[in-house]
């Protein structure tokens, strides 16, 4: 899956109220879909994709302190539906 289509499935379940982070669905419903604004921190090649995003996980803490439900990232957050 790519970034694009990635960021567009969250927005999607988000507005459907069927999020499966139930913290980010709380406040995306609390504050509005205006509240909340989407942004790549780093372009990167596909194949480092999941361990630059456990950098940007553990650098801002968002398992902790943001929408992250896990500490690292899901290595099949990228991969394509058969």
């Amino acid at each position: 899956m790519s970034v694009i289509s990635r960021l567009k499935t969250h927005k999607r379940e988000l507005a459907a109220g069927i999020h499966k982070n139930q913290r980010l669905q709380r406040a995306w419903n609390k504050h509005g879909a205006d509240k909340f604004h989407f942004y790549v921190v780093e372009d990167c090649r596909q194949n480092i994709r999941i361990e630059r995003e456990d950098h940007w996980i553990k650098l801002k803490d968002s398992f902790k302190n943001g929408y992250n439900q896990t500490p690292t990232a899901d290595p099949t957050a990228y991969v394509s539906p058969e």
